[in-house]
């Protein structure tokens, strides 16, 4: 994080846990994050909580584990994280989603489309 623009960067988290591709819900109280705990075949989708008023983040609790997720994308509301991920170990990318509150919502929007993992989803208000 950086307090200002050209500013030296403060980790959020421990290095070892390899995380990265972070994105802020639109409230500003949850960060989503991309991890790999050192590995190269798989990574999990964390979330937790941000207070922006200190710069601090409380600890990460795992949406989605042992994929090779990437690209995450808070809804507006912040209750739904977009992500991409393959269906199958080395399939193409797919796009889902997860409630940001657990993991056991997790649904595949796409089946069969190859989307690029590093564009981000974006969501559109009707």
């Amino acid at each position: 994080m950086q307090k200002r623009p050209g500013s030296v960067g403060e980790a959020l988290t421990a290095p070892e846990l390899g995380c990265g591709q972070p994105a802020l819900s639109a409230d500003e109280k949850l960060l989503a994050m991309v991890c790999t705990k050192g590995s190269n075949q798989t990574a999990e989708l964390d979330v937790a909580t941000f207070d922006p008023a200190t710069l601090k983040m409380g600890s990460p609790a795992t949406l989605v584990a042992n994929q090779l997720v990437a690209s995450p994308a808070f809804s507006p509301d912040g209750k739904t994280v977009a992500y991409l991920a393959p269906a199958t170990p080395g399939g193409q990318f797919q796009l889902w989603t997860v409630d940001s509150s657990g993991p056991a919502s997790v649904r595949d929007i796409t089946t069969d489309l190859g989307l690029d993992a590093t564009s981000a989803p974006a969501w559109v208000g009707a």
